[in-house]
């Protein structure tokens, strides 16, 4: 019980002190134009960088679950919604989730290993003894570039996915790229693309935050860096998770 007691005061001390971590993050927006370079570095690295493995995973992703649904589809003589499937299934959860899980673990986990050894090697403390605002200077480029890296690279994992659903349903099922795009056209609604970015925003946020509290919070030596690595990517795995049951519950009522 005690346990018990002590880990909900953990959580909830953790959560107040995100909260507060958010507050100076969008109080440090005040000079974007000043660190636009240094945001436009970080996307690159967090975004571009991360792009040919996204574009691996989620076309291999495409192709299992247009092989796999249409072997079932093709029970019942359905194959014709082959496209509206596998499209759907992307823009409602496969794409938004895969993506920010490979986000977390390759880029949260790189933003927090590099704020946590500056952390332990007291150079984010010598920034703060010449005036700099640390979450001006290092915090705000990354949290805006992961989390517009997020968005992009779900974006890229719709298209590649959905052609290599398409690829496969030609191959195997004998249905045309027109047929496949007819079919999730017939089907596809305005809801379901909205809830496909709101879904990458909010993961992308949620990551970006995760990552930079537990980079700052660390403390000790490299052992620590770590630590607070193998916590990031645990933690924003579990919060992507619970984050995109409550999404799809609201998006259902719309």
């Amino acid at each position: 019980m005690d346990m018990l007691k002590e880990k909900v005061c953990n959580f909830c001390f953790i959560s107040g002190d995100m909260l507060i971590m958010l507050k100076d993050i969008l109080l440090s927006f005040y000079n974007f134009r000043k660190r636009f370079k240094s945001l436009m570095t970080h996307f690159v690295r967090m975004g571009v960088e991360t792009t040919m493995i996204t574009v691996i995973m989620s076309f291999f992703v495409g192709l299992v679950l247009a092989l796999q649904s249409g072997y079932q589809l093709e029970r019942f003589n359905l194959t014709n919604l082959l496209g509206a499937i596998v499209g759907l299934s992307l823009l409602k959860e496969l794409a938004p989730v895969q993506t920010a899980v490979l986000i977390a673990g390759k880029v949260g986990s790189s933003i927090t290993a590099e704020l946590g050894t500056m952390k332990v090697s007291e150079e984010i403390d010598a920034i703060n003894i010449m005036g700099i605002d640390v979450f001006n200077y290092l915090i705000m480029p990354r949290f805006i570039a992961c989390t517009l890296s997020t968005l992009v690279l779900v974006i890229y994992t719709d298209f590649v996915g959905f052609m290599g659903g398409a690829f496969i349903s030609y191959i195997y099922y004998n249905i045309s790229l027109e047929n496949f795009f007819d079919s999730f056209l017939a089907f596809v609604e305005t809801v379901d693309i909205v809830s496909n970015i709101i879904k990458a925003l909010t993961f992308g946020f949620l990551i970006s935050l995760i990552s930079c509290y537990y980079g700052l919070r660390t403390t000790g030596g490299s052992e620590e860096v770590g630590k607070s690595t193998t916590m990031t990517v645990v933690i924003s795995f579990i919060v992507i998770l619970i984050a995109n049951f409550f999404l799809t519950r609201i998006m259902m009522y719309f």
